[in-house]
């Protein structure tokens, strides 16, 4: 019961989140849309909203890391990585619009309280951290004499036009879902970073 406690509020602080903005939303108005009462959300969340936005953002970015680390690993090679991980952008961003409006949306104009990286915020716990895994698998896979890119510019480079188009199908700017869009955006992708590799050192 607790727990469910717990996954209604953040159920509502993403409607919430990606109907009015981070700035307009209270810890007051997460409570009533979810239910709850005030002491089963400061028991779930100490410090009130800047927990919540954690909370939101820490529970999608990781959903988003695990399916797209998956994509990557289950690839048969290196350009099939690179095409699946712009496939699975897409096709996540159309599956889970809110989160995706959310993440996008931080990425772009974090909150003072909760800065998001433009690269995913390293795992918690034991082994690798998502960055750390991409960039072993892109040493792995990719050809020895590439050019040596540090890791944050090869992502932009490689997942930039995704999450590009993915802004304006959102704002409904376009009227093609991204998965209509896999094959040429995936192109782009494939040509921007097919002589890159991760500069030695690997994630900063």
């Amino acid at each position: 019961m607790a727990r469910d406690g717990r996954t209604r509020l953040l159920t509502a602080a993403l409607t919430l989140l990606d109907e009015r903005g981070v700035v307009a939303v209270s810890a007051e108005d997460i409570r009533v849309a979810a239910g709850a009462s005030v002491g089963s959300l400061y028991h779930h969340f100490p410090t009130g909203k800047p927990a919540l936005v954690s909370a939101v953002l820490d529970e999608w970015l990781g959903r988003y890391r695990a399916e797209s680390l998956a994509a990557l690993t289950s690839a048969s090679g290196h350009e099939a990585g690179i095409r699946a991980v712009v496939g699975h952008f897409l096709q996540w961003a159309e599956d889970h619009p809110a989160a995706a409006r959310v993440l996008l949306r931080f990425e772009v104009d974090p909150p003072p309280e909760r800065p998001l990286p433009a690269t995913p915020e390293p795992d918690r716990g034991e082994g690798p951290t998502f960055l750390e895994s991409v960039t072993t698998w892109l040493t792995t896979h990719g050809h020895p004499d590439a050019t040596p890119t540090p890791i944050a510019v090869l992502l932009a480079l490689w997942v930039g036009p995704a999450k590009e188009y993915t802004r304006g199908w959102l704002a409904g700017r376009s009227p093609h879902p991204p998965h209509e869009v896999a094959a040429p955006v995936a192109d782009a992708a494939w040509q921007n970073v097919h002589r890159l590799r991760p500069a030695e050192g690997g994630p900063r």
